[in-house]
């Protein structure tokens, strides 16, 4: 018996008692025929049913995501366009793995293949990718070897780390950079001895991992037409110290560099490409990050134990995601009249983060911005704001529980409508202001003594939220002056 017999059999004895204990809703018809080959005397059954027997599915909203698919031994699955209904947008995580059909046609209202899915498929031979399409997941059809021809449209803009791996598509390919769908660079693959490289202009996209391990890579030149280079990009490129970039990115993640010579020798506590910065590696307790840059990079802070308070200057403009995540000893942050975007989770875990000014010209904060902001008492925000993201304020959460709960008598002073619809959905308090103008934010002194900064630099002392005292009416914090009291009669009580 070949192979795929006995694979066709072995699963469809597992599908049948999947079946069996979890039969599926309403009751359906199979025609079963039996067909005998009479030089191997060898029986084979083909089952005939209907599709929606087989699949399993979640409805979200208005669409359907595909969850799994039960198989028995059909050579091609048609899903349909729409179930209940609803348009199914989403192949979900594992919804195919190690499927043994010969083909699958997708919905042409696809937009998402999830990470997984199609992986181990080693008799999938084709796949067209819907127009719709805009992201294909990690390892989404690894180990699909016999995948030699797959339809990828311009839409799709991103594509996860070893989505084609394995796969007869990919190692047909021959070009030194593998570039695909809508300026997807995938991988690079270039000969070893190359030192100098030059993406072309038809990227838009360097993908995970796509120059990782290339270790005689000494410098590389990105053109303009590049606005993200995503995580573990250059993983591993040892001897990378020379990058030639565009000034700015859409997105850049900080993983993407970290373990390049450029990243790992780059002078100072403030690492940027073009206006962006990449990182932040000191240890003061006060930051002031340079006008030089306009926008603080993906997790440009993420983590930092020792900071207290950051000073932002007028050209940042953007707080990217996760900027700020888990900077537990933050609790000042002073901004010029600048920033328009807050992304998801910029702030959240820091727990300690009593005071920030907004400005007068955001537009755009991201879901769980503030979340676990626990000392957070009230936040102002200006009337042009027309965004805000799920869980975006007014929330703790318990990682034990790993659940969101409100923060009692947080308060969102704001005249902005996508303000006031946000406490509404949200159940969050929202106080309007009778005239803008009182949301300028009085100025915040803070003072960080040698004597502090030397005791945390012994490590006799650990930074946290009780370096700085913060008092005041409304979260206005007035510090020096408490600071330099203490400090001064400690001083006349050492000296008598």
């Amino acid at each position: 018996m070949k192979i795929k017999q006995w694979a066709v059999a072995a699963v469809s004895a597992a599908a049948a008692a999947v079946m069996w204990i979890y039969p599926c809703s309403g009751e359906t018809t199979e025609a079963t025929t039996t067909t005998t080959t009479a030089a191997s005397n060898v029986s084979t059954t083909t089952t005939t049913r209907p599709i929606m027997d087989a699949l399993q599915y979640d409805i979200i909203g208005d669409e359907v995501t595909i969850r799994s698919f039960t198989w028995l031994n059909e050579s091609v699955v048609t899903i349909p366009d729409t179930i209940e209904g609803k348009p199914v947008t989403k192949i979900g995580q594992y919804a195919f793995q190690y499927c043994f059909a010969d083909e699958v046609i997708l919905p042409k209202t696809v937009r998402e293949i999830g990470d997984y899915s199609f992986m181990g498929c080693e008799y999938l031979q084709s796949m067209t990718i819907p127009r719709d399409c805009e992201s294909i997941g990690f390892s989404a059809f690894e180990d699909c070897y016999r995948l030699a021809n797959i339809v990828i449209p311009d839409t799709v803009s991103e594509i996860g780390y070893c989505a084609f791996d394995s796969t007869a598509f990919i190692q047909q390919i021959t070009d030194d950079f593998i570039i695909l769908g809508d300026g997807v660079l995938y991988a690079y693959q270039g000969d070893a001895s190359v030192t100098d490289v030059t993406v072309p202009d038809t990227a838009k996209t360097i993908s995970y991992y796509a120059f990782a391990d290339q270790r005689s890579i000494q410098s590389i030149t990105i053109p303009d037409s590049v606005t993200q280079i995503l995580d573990g990009a250059f993983d591993n490129c040892a001897q990378l110290g020379s990058i030639h970039a565009p000034a700015t990115f859409a997105n850049l993640q900080q993983d993407a560099l970290i373990n390049t010579k450029w990243f790992q020798q780059y002078p100072g506590d403030f690492i940027t490409l073009g206006n962006i910065l990449v990182a932040y590696r000191g240890n003061d307790l006060e930051v002031t990050v340079p006008d030089t840059v306009s926008i603080i990079g993906h997790s440009a802070f993420e983590g930092n134990p020792y900071i207290t308070t950051v000073h932002l200057p007028a050209s940042i403009t953007e707080i990217r995601k996760a900027a700020f995540y888990k900077c537990t000893s933050l609790q000042v942050v002073t901004t010029a009249d600048s920033i328009m975007r807050i992304d998801e989770m910029a702030f959240k875990f820091c727990r300690a983060l009593q005071f920030i000014n907004i400005g007068s010209k955001l537009e755009c904060i991201g879901a769980q911005a503030f979340v676990a902001c626990d000392d957070l008492q009230s936040l102002t925000l200006p009337v042009t704001v027309t965004s805000v993201g799920e869980k975006a304020l007014g929330y703790r959460y318990d990682i034990g529980t790993e659940s969101f709960s409100k923060a009692e008598g947080f308060t969102v002073y704001s005249n902005a409508e996508a303000v006031k619809q946000y406490g509404k959905d949200e159940s969050v308090a929202v106080e309007i202001y009778a005239d803008e103008a009182t949301m300028t934010t009085p100025q915040i002194t803070t003072t960080t003594t040698t004597t502090l900064s030397t005791a945390r630099d012994a490590g006799t002392i650990t930074p946290s939220k009780n370096w700085l005292i913060p008092v005041g009416i409304g979260g206005v914090l007035i510090l020096g002056a408490m600071i330099a009291i203490a400090l001064n009669a400690r001083r006349k009580k050492a000296k008598s």
